[in-house]
């Protein structure tokens, strides 16, 4: 019953995850000359270290 119980803390936390990732791409999104799935990846994968 332990992993079901923290299996589904985690799948519960995934909605917020993503809503709270959206808003910030949103948020911080530069209104440049290159379209959104460009400036996702570069400002996802521009800088790997954490």
């Amino acid at each position: 019953y332990a992993l079901l119980t923290i299996g589904d803390g985690l799948v519960a936390q995934l909605p917020s995850l993503l809503l709270s990732t959206a808003a910030a791409i949103m948020v911080t999104r530069a209104s440049g000359s290159e379209d959104m799935g460009k400036q996702i990846s570069r400002q996802m994968f521009a800088s790997p270290k954490a």
